[in-house]
């Protein structure tokens, strides 16, 4: 019902009859009350608490008294002679804070109170026998072998026994000398595991009537399960101290740690603290140099459960500043506390032998290198990394012969978490398959070097940088798996791969000079990521090579002329990835031979598809563009050509890898072919050839509308070199005209324009034929010949000189970028 009562204000409820809270609340009767003492005092070992309240039960409908009470309880604690006094002792000096007794005492007052209220005579029949209160001594959490003791107060010559919540039920309890005093107790076995079992004592008497009384303050505990032992202890012998850390037990109540040593690797030994620690680390200062100590550690509960020691770790108390040179013929270990070891001469790891190095081990050589034929286990930490180097003292730039791997296939050697520096060849495996990973590969002439095809190295995650020639080589059929490495800043290449079967995947190659160097390689290269490189990010070396299977890498862009326009020879890139650590691939329009009909979207024609036979005239239209990459060789079949009607073409070769238009027979002569190239666009697209070769076409590029450049380029026997028409523009600089014998070299007629401007003009039957009389051509700074010299016959050169600007010209070739 409605109403404005604030149940938190007590002057309002106080001022209130019980019959309109009655009302208000819905209820029959009204109880109130007030506190006559809260009082606790402490004198020596006796303590006792003292709670008194006064209660009124009104009736509802008319406000009259049913009932009244007021009481006194009073709590004491003593030390007695018999279990019950221990129980009570214990409770009181560990459990039982006065809070808890205050509590507990109120609780026995309105007990006793709600004894007095009126109750028909049948239920005081029914009624258990009483009980004053239970005492238990499980407040701190138990371990196997410890006991729980319960004692409980009450009417006397009952039977008793208790329950320690759903664990066990029914354990029985004996009444002591002193009447109504109860005791029992259960001993905590091995597996017995209970959280916050609620006590629960009964008494029944002879009639079957009982009575439960509950202890839910302070609820048990028992814990015979020992916390899971640390892991990963690590040692670090000085020649002062031994240093030990460990990961600690993930389980939750583990309290601390014990460090045990011995001499022999099998028994626990002796505790070095006796009280534990509760840190992961320790240090052991007990020591002799040249003595051997085995170390282990366990893990303990705030109970006592202690759980089994790990295993044990060797530490051997050494010098520092060890010498190393010669055959090691018997397993050996290299410890931190030796460091550094200089290499004075050759190391040499013999077969059946095994070098342990420790984490944090520092190894300078003064030139000589290690030679490993037997196994390496050089495994340091993230914290703790193994050093390879040269010594301070020797002269900048001086390297050090580094670590080989020879002739060792069983792949047993490890090197990880190392650092590598200063040397001729940072690791060479030959014939060997060592896992190397987690390293610093740096400034070495060359990083990693893998050779021969017993060796399948496992290169994995590596930092190699700054190496001054290669961060990794390959070659000799080598299988090398090379996998999640961050591959930067080498001066020549990332990879250099020749004649290899290696497996590239998930590598960054970034900012080295060239990528990856190919060298008819059979490996892959899959989910890296190469871009940044000063010059190309990748080049396969040979034009006649199989295509290198880059499929899925991400190249810096998901543009198509971006990413080809970076790659250099027969390389199969396609799909690509369209972002850095994408999965997102894109499939660019790269075409295959052989060629005929139209393209009509933007293409590319690369290296890895070369050559391509141009089997019928192709045509370029709806606005399409076609890229030729540099490499690229297009056959032409008799009588046909590659034509521009709505688009362009740009074949952008370079002087290494120049583009090749020739015909597609091994008789060629000219004329054999239509023309490598025709543009008939009019949509102001520029057509634009560089570093090309054109030969034994008809005529070798003809514009009749559009724009087209030439530049850096060949054009050699041809009937006619270069036709301009109609309405075309022409440019044409730095290429070489030679044996073009049927209209000569450059021909223009119609409307067209032209710059021809610092080319060599060799030996063809005219130079420039000018049928144009309404724009005159710029044909200056031209070397027209061995024949021209001072006064050369234009006649003989040129056609229509009087509209062709050609003074001054050159007495001597130009220097020419394509040979």
């Amino acid at each position: 019902m409605e109403h404005d009562l604030d149940v938190l204000n007590p002057e309002q409820l106080n001022k209130m009859k019980p019959s309109e809270l009655a009302k208000i609340l819905e209820v029959d009767g009204i109880i109130k009350g007030r506190i006559l003492n809260f009082d606790k005092l402490i004198l020596g070992f006796y303590n006792d608490v003292t709670v008194g309240a006064e209660v009124t039960l009104y009736d509802g409908r008319n406000d009259e008294i049913i009932w009244t009470a007021d009481s006194k309880a009073v709590t004491y604690a003593l030390s007695g002679p018999s279990i019950m006094g221990a129980i009570v002792a214990v409770y009181n000096a560990y459990r039982m804070s006065m809070e808890v007794q205050l509590l507990r005492t109120a609780d026995d007052l309105f007990r006793d109170m709600v004894k007095t209220v009126p109750q028909p005579s049948t239920s005081k029949v029914l009624e258990g026998p009483r009980i004053d209160f239970v005492l238990h001594d499980g407040v701190q959490p138990k371990k196997a072998g410890d006991r729980l003791r319960v004692a409980v107060q009450g009417e006397p010559h009952k039977f008793a026994y208790f329950h320690i919540g759903e664990f066990k039920k029914n354990i029985e309890m004996h009444e002591t000398d002193t009447p109504g005093w109860y005791e029992g107790e259960y001993p905590v076995e091995p597996g017995d595991n209970v959280n916050q079992a609620v006590l629960a004592a009964v008494l029944r008497d002879e009639a079957g009537m009982s009575t439960t009384r509950k202890d839910v303050l302070q609820p048990i505990q028992f814990d015979t399960e020992p916390p899971q032992a640390p892991s990963d202890l690590r040692v670090v012998a000085r020649s002062d101290r031994v240093q030990l850390q460990w990961k600690g037990s993930p389980s939750r109540d583990v309290a601390g740690y014990f460090v045990y040593r011995n001499d022999k690797p099998l028994s626990t030994g002796s505790k070095l603290n006796d009280q534990g620690t509760e840190f992961t680390e320790l240090t052991d200062t007990r020591i002799q140099v040249g003595e051997k100590y085995f170390y282990r550690v366990s893990a303990f509960d705030r109970v006592g459960n202690e759980s089994e020691p790990g295993s044990a770790i060797e530490a051997l108390v050494v010098s520092p500043n060890q010498k190393a040179g010669g055959v090691i013929q018997q397993d050996t270990t290299w410890y931190r506390a030796g460091s550094p070891y200089h290499i004075e001469e050759a190391v040499t790891i013999a077969e059946n032998t095994t070098l342990h190095i420790e984490p944090g081990t520092v190894v300078m050589s003064r030139g000589p290198g290690m030679r490993v034929k037997g196994v390496l286990h050089a495994d340091g930490t993230p914290e703790l990394p193994i050093v390879f180097t040269r010594e301070a003292e020797l002269p900048a730039g001086q390297k050090w012969d580094g670590l080989s791997f020879a002739q060792s296939e069983r792949g047993e050697s490890k090197v990880r978490f190392s650092q590598v520096k200063h040397a001729r060849i940072g690791l060479l495996c030959d014939s060997a398959s060592p896992e190397i990973a987690q390293s610093e590969i740096a400034q070495n002439e060359t990083g990693i070097k893998i050779l021969n095809a017993f060796s399948k190295p496992r290169v994995l995650n590596n930092t190699i940088t700054d190496n001054e020639k290669y961060g990794i080589s390959v070659a000799q059929n080598a299988e090398p798996e090379i996998s999640g490495n961050d591959i930067r800043n080498n001066r020549e290449a990332g990879i250099q791969l020749s004649n290899d079967k290696s497996r590239v995947a998930q590598n960054k190659i970034t900012h080295n000079r060239i990528g990856l160097s190919l060298h008819h390689s059979l490996g892959t290269a899959h989910r890296n990521s190469i871009h940044s490189n000063e010059t190309i990010q990748a080049a396969s070396g040979e034009a006649d090579a199989a295509p290198f299977d880059a499929r899925e890498n991400f190249w810096g862009s998901h543009e198509g002329l971006a990413v080809l326009g970076s790659i250099r020879g027969p390389v199969e890139v396609n799909p690509i990835l369209t972002e850095e650590g994408s999965d997102k691939t894109q499939t660019l329009s790269i075409l295959k031979g052989p060629l005929k009909g139209k393209i009509l979207q933007t293409s590319y024609l690369v290296p890895a598809n070369s050559p391509y036979i141009l089997e019928e005239t192709v045509v370029v239209d709806r606005g399409a563009n076609l890229f030729i990459q540099p490499g690229v060789r297009i056959r032409f079949n008799s009588g046909q050509s590659l034509e521009v009607h709505d688009g362009s073409v740009l074949a952008l070769g370079t002087s290494l890898d120049p583009i090749i238009f020739t015909a597609n027979t091994s008789q060629a002569k000219p004329g054999y072919y239509e023309s490598a190239l025709v543009v008939k666009s009019e949509n102001g697209k520029s057509s634009k050839l560089e570093f090309v070769i054109v030969e034994y076409a008809k005529v070798g590029v003809r514009s009749t509308d559009g724009e087209t450049e030439i530049n850096n380029s060949i054009l050699r026997g041809n009937y006619t070199g270069i036709l301009l028409e109609n309405r075309s523009t022409g440019k044409a600089s730095r290429n070489l005209f030679t044996q073009n014998n049927g209209d000569g070299a450059v021909l223009i007629r119609g409307m067209a324009q032209a710059s021809i401007v610092e080319n060599n003009f060799i030996s063809n039957s005219f130079a420039i034929q000018n049928q144009n009389f309404t724009f005159k051509i710029d044909a200056r700074n031209n070397y027209w010949g061995n024949d021209a010299g001072q006064n050369p016959d234009w006649d003989l050169l040129l056609i229509g000189r009087d509209n062709i600007e050609f003074s001054p010209w050159k007495n001597e070739p130009l220097e020419l970028a394509l040979k």
